[in-house]
């Protein structure tokens, strides 16, 4: 290789795309990838539905930029749109050294990855990533295609949330997981070493296997809507967590910001995160000068919008929800 052509390869930027099915727990992973290299500034790209960015305030990007797509999702929009923002960050004064691009839950992967693939001079894909909810992928991969095609298209696949199944269970998971994609599997947690899955690019087979794809599809979100809630009042520990509780079976996932009413709430957001019957609330401190305001996403089938937002704005601390 000449000096040149050395250099261009210096100068190309590296791309690892997370995908995986909704709540697999793609944005824990990137956070444990932030966390594991204090030294590299990253960038992170998340698409999300609905129309308030939600992943900015649960990835802890101490050093990088977050761009988010919201409103849609990540392999129906435009390429030029994807790439634009890429460029974005790139243009900014503070240099990043690597991308980090996550895919919406419900994103065929083949698209996304094309688009850096297709210009080999600017990007270069290290991996693909996907990770694998253990408890309830093999109920998705029946109901979603998608979610099979995130396995199928990944250079490895982590499984999640394995320690909460039993050894017959999770061999079954993994069973079809190897049915489905040679991919090499693991199971995460929290001692898993993350390098080579952030960097491996001699090994990234599935990013090859995107090109050659000229005629490709796959059925990805058309019975699935989703309902953003929004409120700047503080809301009741009480009602909400009724609230939570009483989601309708139709809800697939949800997740998101909560500001809750008296003095823990003034000091810690709360984080949501709704995984089919999963759920959990977690307390992060503020950022600073960040507005306090509960900002949640829901996402699934048959769910009601405006039944949903009514019984939301009931939990705001001046009122309590009755659900008798």
């Amino acid at each position: 290789m000449t000096g040149f052509e050395d250099q261009r390869q210096m100068d190309r930027i590296p791309v690892t795309l997370i995908t995986g099915f909704l709540g697999a727990g793609k944005s824990s992973l990137i956070n444990r990838l932030i966390g594991s290299f204090p030294q590299r500034r990253f960038a992170v790209i998340v698409n999300e539905f609905g129309e308030v960015p939600l992943e900015s305030q649960i990835i802890r990007s101490h050093k990088g930029d977050i761009y988010e797509f919201s409103n849609g999702c990540m392999c129906c929009v435009a390429r030029n749109d994807l790439m634009r923002a890429v460029r974005r960050l790139a243009q900014r004064e503070e240099r990043f050294d690597h991308l980090v691009v996550e895919a919406s839950g419900l994103s065929d992967p083949v698209p996304v990855a094309r688009s850096f693939l297709q210009q080999p001079e600017e990007y270069s894909v290290q991996t693909v990533v996907c990770v694998v909810d253990a408890v309830n992928f093999l109920q998705y991969r029946r109901e979603f295609p998608v979610a099979e095609t995130q396995v199928r298209f990944s250079d490895f696949v982590l499984v999640s949330k394995s320690d909460s199944l039993t050894s017959k269970r999770i061999m079954e998971v993994e069973r079809e997981v190897a049915r489905i994609s040679p991919a090499p599997l693991v199971r995460l947690g929290p001692r898993t070493p993350l390098a080579l899955y952030l960097d491996d690019a001699t090994q990234n087979n599935a990013a090859r296997r995107f090109a050659d794809l000229e005629q490709y599809s796959v059925a990805v979100h058309g019975t699935v809507s989703h309902c953003t809630l929004s409120a700047t009042e503080p809301i009741d520990p009480a009602a909400f967590r009724r609230f939570v509780d009483n989601l309708p079976e139709g809800v697939i996932r949800g997740k998101g910001v909560v500001h809750f009413c008296g003095k823990d709430g003034r000091r810690y957001k709360a984080i949501l995160q709704v995984v089919g019957a999963r759920r959990e609330l977690d307390a992060v401190r503020w950022k600073r000068a960040e507005a306090r305001r509960s900002d949640l996403l829901i996402i699934g089938r048959g769910i009601d919008p405006q039944a949903l937002t009514e019984q939301f704005m009931q939990c705001r601390s001046s009122t309590v929800f009755s659900y008798e």
